[in-house]
């Protein structure tokens, strides 16, 4: 995954209301790619296909304030716990 800016934190993975799910560029990812796996109109290649076991997301950010820095490790660090 690649962005080009972060400067609060809160674009790539944010959960802006606890009852509610996350929100932003890697839980939209998660979600598209899940409903991928999940689709019977898919061939079975592409479902198998689409992430391997134990696949790791990199997220890049060519500029990053250290507040946007902060809140996204904070954000994945939370995430990782759901």
């Amino acid at each position: 995954m690649v962005d080009d800016f972060t400067g609060s934190g809160t674009s790539l993975l944010r959960k802006p209301d606890p009852s509610k799910g996350w929100k932003g560029k890697i839980a939209k990812f998660i979600k598209d790619i899940g409903g991928r796996l999940n689709d019977p109109d898919d061939s079975i290649t592409i479902r198998e296909g689409c992430l391997a076991e134990g696949v790791v997301i990199v997220a890049h950010h060519y500029l990053a304030t250290d507040k946007a820095r902060a809140g996204n490790e904070e954000s994945v660090r939370n995430f990782a716990k759901t």
